[in-house]
């Protein structure tokens, strides 16, 4: 997606904060448990950070949070934290494009890094059979309650891994 940059008196226009913040967003949490994870968690720490290694650091620990979140939710509360996240990491990169206009270029290059990578990875899926049942399945991710015995269960794809 091509951002215009549109001003008004010399600032960038809310409109175009907003979307570039959601767009933002939206990379940073659809990249949790993808292959591109390390790709997006090093890229908005870098963006975000803005080279102070404390303030990287700080970013880091609140990506890494982020990520846990998501993974751990059960299937019920998935989208209700999802959306949650989505407006948190909006509203930081919309306080950083306000602070710092020069970051757009940046944070529009991840993006199309990050919308690559997703769309290269493999979509990973679930076949459960047996006493099982499965509660969600999704990328990275498999949740299963009422378990008692399962057997045959097979994923495909890779989750990702936590090596940060």
């Amino acid at each position: 997606m091509e951002f215009g940059i549109r001003r008004v008196g010399g600032i960038m226009s809310g409109e175009l904060i907003t979307e570039l913040a959601s767009t933002g967003a939206l990379a940073l949490v659809n990249a949790v448990a993808t292959d591109a994870w390390q790709t997006a968690r090093a890229g908005f720490t870098r963006l975000l950070g803005r080279g102070e290694a404390e303030r990287e650091r700080l970013v880091a620990t609140r990506i890494d949070e982020a990520a846990t979140q998501l993974e751990q939710v059960g299937a019920d509360d998935q989208e209700r934290v999802r959306e949650a996240l989505l407006l948190v990491w909006r509203t930081r990169f919309a306080d950083l494009l306000e602070e710092r206009p020069d970051a757009i270029g940046e944070l529009q290059a991840l993006v199309e890094r990050l919308r690559a990578a997703l769309a290269d990875a493999p979509s990973p899926s679930v076949a459960a059979v047996g006493t099982g049942s499965v509660f969600s399945a999704n990328t990275g991710g498999l949740n299963i309650t009422n378990t008692g015995t399962v057997g045959n269960i097979t994923l495909h794809g890779e989750p990702r891994r936590h090596d940060a």
